[in-house]
């Protein structure tokens, strides 16, 4: 890259991100002088990290987007601007809550173009019921947030009589219409992503990660050579699942897996959870009205919400 701006007549400033090119031996000393804590200042340094984590989940929302062939060059831009200028410029606070904030811009147009391409490819979500219980052929766990991953492990799956179950953040994929065609697409295992200790040691078939909520399996873990990556998401000692040039991802190494697997044929299947799609930024906008006393929450949604929880518990002390 760097010769490439040199060609290119780009004159590039002298920052350590861009000349430090030190063996890999030398990493671990390195990070001592790189970190988070080498921003004195608290106060800019919150600000700084603020934006990060802001700019980490704008890429990972785009990333998805682009694998199902949509893209924002504003949005390219602004990541790329925002990295440069908390490198190479000396920042005050005034300036960098005007950053963060026109980050949240970029954010809430990122989410949009999330959406557009999932709606426009699997159709708009709509009310649906979830099986939360088990079947008797051998499963596939999926986690994470990527559609695309997905789409491509029905596929692949179907035919197989090898079923499919979400996990966690991928709850939502039941509500698309394109995926409700897939009869092995059965239901939903487990509750929330922080859970997945106790939750894959009870699966009996692999488990695929699609973003990269992973909690680190414990050292005596059961599970860790069933657990499979993709995209970004990684961890020492699981496999990885490449995407080829086109884009495409073979998973016949898993479906191989959960044939070889146990089934859930000891398991206890339990009723259906009735959900229903939620937009998370409206969502947690009405929690906080709620907490000020100037919405009231309704005592059927309340209802529903005691009942799901319920059911969750349940499941759970079955399995």
């Amino acid at each position: 890259m760097k010769a490439r701006a040199v060609e290119a007549g780009i004159v590039l400033p002298e920052a350590d991100e861009l000349t430090w090119n030190g063996k890999e031996e030398e990493y671990l000393s390195k990070s001592a002088s790189v970190g988070v804590l080498r921003e004195r200042n608290e106060d800019l340094r919150s600000l700084k990290e603020l934006l990060m984590y802001g700019l980490k989940g704008m890429a990972a929302y785009h990333e998805h987007a682009m694998r199902l062939g949509f893209a924002d060059e504003a949005i390219h831009a602004f990541m790329q601007s925002a990295l440069a200028r908390i490198t190479t410029q000396t920042m005050g606070a005034d300036e960098l809550v005007a950053l963060v904030l026109e980050a949240g811009q970029h954010g809430v147009q990122v989410m949009a173009l999330l959406d557009r391409a999932n709606t426009i490819r699997y159709g708009h979500p709509e009310l649906t019921k979830v099986n939360i219980g088990v079947g008797k052929n051998p499963g596939i766990l999926i986690s994470g947030h990527d559609l695309h991953d997905l789409e491509e492990l029905l596929r692949q799956t179907e035919g197989t009589g090898v079923d499919v179950y979400t996990h966690s953040e991928m709850l939502p994929g039941h509500y698309y219409p394109a995926f409700k065609k897939y009869k092995h697409f059965v239901g939903n295992y487990g509750n929330a992503w922080w859970k997945q200790r106790e939750e894959f040691t009870a699966f009996n078939g692999p488990i695929v990660f699609t973003t990269n909520c992973i909690v680190p399996p414990l050292e005596n873990a059961t599970y860790k050579e069933r657990m499979f990556t993709a995209n970004s998401t990684g961890y020492p000692g699981c496999k990885h699942i490449a995407t080829d040039t086109d884009g495409h991802k073979d998973f016949s190494e898993v479906i191989a897996l959960a044939k070889q697997s146990a089934s859930f044929h000891q398991r206890t299947a339990t009723k259906t959870d009735y959900t229903q799609p939620e937009q998370p930024v409206i969502q947690v906008v009405n929690t906080f009205l709620v907490k000020l006393g100037k919405k009231k929450t309704s005592p059927q949604l309340l209802s529903r919400q005691n009942t799901v929880q319920h059911q969750k518990k349940s499941n759970v002390e079955k399995l």
